[in-house]
């Protein structure tokens, strides 16, 4: 009796260890994938930096140091065209900080 319960336990945990290992695997090659894709996404990101940084208009002045300028600006970014133009400014200084 006591055989046999061994022998059931330890088939068992064969199985919880086969599904373990499988499951590994499987993240092992999901991370393999991420980093290549991280790799490729940040190969892109260094050439997109080095193409042309979009301009500010001139009426746009950075940095801010009054909290009459941030309004000043908040009122000029409701154009969608300026908004476009600083976002394409700022972005690429973005992912230094993620």
């Amino acid at each position: 009796m006591i055989c046999l319960m061994i022998m059931v336990s330890s088939w068992f945990f064969c199985l919880v260890l086969q599904q373990i290992c499988r499951q590994l695997a499987e993240m092992k090659e999901q991370i393999r994938y991420n980093t290549k894709l991280l790799q490729d996404l940040s190969r892109r990101q260094r050439g997109a930096d080095r193409q042309k940084l979009g301009r500010l208009p001139s009426d746009c002045q950075l940095p801010l140091t009054t909290y009459s300028e941030v309004l000043q600006l908040e009122q000029q970014l409701k154009s969608k065209e300026l908004y476009g133009q600083f976002v394409s400014h700022t972005t690429p200084f973005c992912h230094n900080y993620y």
